[in-house]
């Protein structure tokens, strides 16, 4: 029994994750030609710590950049940007 506890309170010592808020910030161009800057909806992400999270919000805001670059070079003209991006607990 002692063995089984130990186990179940190792897994969810070391499975511990927090959450963080990831928002993209974007510059969209509307159908008169402004260009106005927008959050997205925020995405959660669940990592150990605060380095492991501020990687994958990198990772995501990188993966957007090159969608909308494929875009532009694609059709040329791209109504939304990825400009930034905030992570916060």
């Amino acid at each position: 029994m002692k063995k089984y506890c130990y186990l179940v309170l190792i897994l969810f010592i070391c499975g511990c994750k927090k959450s963080y808020t990831y928002v993209e910030i974007i510059d969209e161009r509307s159908i008169f030609g402004d260009i106005e800057e927008k959050e997205e909806e925020p995405e959660k992400i669940k990592a150990k710590n605060d380095s492991l999270a501020y990687i994958e919000a990198y990772r995501k805001f990188n993966i957007s950049l090159k969608n909308a670059k494929d875009a532009k070079t694609a059709s040329g003209n791209i109504y939304k940007y990825p400009k930034d991006f905030k992570i916060f607990k």
